[in-house]
């Protein structure tokens, strides 16, 4: 008796489905041999995986990569105590988090006065200044206001106008620094408002970059990551911790400048270690400070206050502000 073509050919198909099958499992089974440690565990994502067509990928260890912002907010203590300011607004930045632990009025445009150096620094530093290059102040750098450290016609360094500009917050050095550059008023301002705008900077202007306009305006948040990501910088944040800066003029005149930021002689106080900042002032904005501290822990925070009503109660604050977020707080 004669079979059937058609059930021949089915058997065939059959028997090579079922040798088919066969063979996928035993290549399954050396693919997951390949997911298997010396002692036979099963590893997950962390195991290293090649790719013939990839990359070799290798994860240190058996968990999945982390997000840079995995990072959560540290919880508050079991307390009662609240704080309360006097300045019009502040903001404490938690650095680990990149979030706020503490706000008051912290969303608010106000104006920000000399804390505007601060990005008047950042973007002298874009143009891979020489430090050690001459400057010979002229009328064009001369600008009313506090107290004027050079005069026209003096031959300092970079790096003299730098300090000055940060340490003792003086205009005339400010103006000079921005002119050494090469740049007009305008494009220097312009390269403030870009880089403002780069770092989501959203609610932060600026018209000059001194900080003597009342149209240079932020808010506390803002200004919190305006000052992390400046003092993150090796030069902004070894100024900023200068208390005393003295040089001589390239034409022999010496010259001693003092901090305005006060509490660089109060700190390390109860464990707390200030990390750098910056003050300001003027009539529209009252007295402003931002500052970054750590803890003996290691745990670093930016404190900002806005619209203090004296001089001396923008560091009163914040030394009572980063003391509190540090009792109130556990990392």
């Amino acid at each position: 008796m004669k079979i059937p073509y058609s059930i021949i050919l089915i058997v065939v198909i059959s028997l090579t489905s079922v040798l088919l099958l066969l063979g996928g499992l035993s290549l399954l089974g050396n693919e997951l041999s390949h997911f298997e440690d010396r002692e036979g565990k099963v590893l997950g994502a962390s195991a290293e995986i090649i790719d013939n067509d990839y990359e070799k990928v290798v994860f240190a260890s058996n968990t999945f990569p982390q997000s840079n912002y995995a990072y959560s907010l540290p919880p508050r203590k079991q307390t009662n105590e609240e704080i309360e300011l006097n300045a019009f607004g502040g903001a404490v930045l938690d650095c680990q988090s990149g979030s706020l632990i503490f706000d008051k009025e912290a969303d608010k445009e106000v104006a920000i006065a000399s804390i505007t150096k601060l990005m008047t620094a950042l973007v002298f530093l874009d143009t891979n200044p020489d430090f050690e290059s001459e400057y010979k102040v002229s009328p064009q750098d001369r600008v009313e206001g506090g107290k004027i450290y050079l005069f026209n016609g003096d031959r300092v360094k970079l790096k003299d106008l730098f300090y000055l500009s940060l340490v003792g917050s003086a205009n005339t050095a400010t103006r000079a620094l921005v002119n050494s550059t090469g740049m007009s008023l305008e494009e220097y301002v312009k390269a403030m408002n870009i880089k403002a705008d780069s770092m989501g900077l959203r609610n932060t202007k600026f018209v000059d970059p001194i900080g003597l306009s009342a149209y240079n305006v932020s808010t506390a948040k803002e200004v919190a990551k305006l000052a992390e990501e400046a003092l993150k910088n090796k030069y902004i944040n070894e100024v900023t911790l200068t208390d005393k800066y003295e040089f001589t003029t390239l034409d022999g005149r010496k010259k001693i400048v003092y901090s305005t930021d006060d509490l660089l002689t109060n700190f390390p106080q109860n464990g707390i270690k200030i990390l750098g900042g910056k003050t300001g002032y003027i009539e529209a904005a009252d007295y402003c400070f931002v500052g970054k501290f750590t803890n003996n822990k290691g745990d670093e925070i930016i404190t900002v206050v806005l619209g203090s009503p004296d001089k001396y109660s923008r560091f009163t604050e914040t030394r009572k502000l980063a003391e509190w977020i540090y009792e109130a707080y556990k990392w």
